[in-house]
């Protein structure tokens, strides 16, 4: 029988010694079959890459950790894993989920640095000088405040702030300007 173990059975002796009920006696599992580690034989799945035999090694981040620094971290493990490795068997990333939330915040920075110079820009034409700055400081403003409250709250950066920040974006620009517009209706 072939068992794939998660949890408190890190050592091989401690699966031996489990212990196991068995009429009325109490047995160690050792007692009553071998216990060895090693691959399934025959194999119940193969894994394949580049159409070469391998094993895969997953590794899933906890909740609330960066993901650039764990993708740092495991291409620092990934040289000292390959540089201890046999002739014959290499090392080699499937997926980097780094790189893709590195891309992600990348694309995101770019989209609002270019929102935000449209919004001044436009702003600042086409409803003159000190209302403008009042249109174009609100984005900068709310969206600090934002990170300030994210911060002090332990919220992460992840997809979905991201998401929710870009959609925010749009109704902070859009309320804005309907504001100023209101207050300069007001006014005159």
């Amino acid at each position: 029988m072939f068992i794939r173990l998660d949890g408190a059975y890190d050592d091989l002796q401690k699966i031996r010694d489990t212990p196991i009920a068995a009429g009325g006696r109490t047995l160690r599992l050792a007692d009553i079959a071998e216990v060895n580690r090693g691959y399934e034989d025959p194999a119940t799945f193969l894994i394949r890459h580049d159409g070469e035999s391998a094993l895969v090694l997953g590794v899933v981040m906890q909740n609330g950790w960066n993901g650039l620094d764990l993708g740092r971290a495991l291409n620092a493990e990934e040289k000292q894993i390959a540089r201890a490795l046999p002739a014959g068997v290499r090392f080699t990333k499937i997926v980097d989920q780094a790189v893709n939330i590195q891309e992600a915040v990348g694309e995101f920075m770019l989209k609002f640095f270019v929102a935000l110079a449209v919004i001044m820009i436009v702003s600042l034409v086409s409803l003159g000088w000190r209302v403008g700055i009042v249109v174009a400081a609100a984005v900068p403003l709310t969206l600090a405040a934002v990170f300030v409250v994210m911060l002090v709250t332990g919220r992460v950066f992840d997809r979905i702030t991201l998401g929710a920040l870009v959609i925010a974006l749009g109704l902070l620009v859009d309320d804005a300007i309907i504001a100023i517009e209101m207050m300069v209706v007001k006014l005159e």
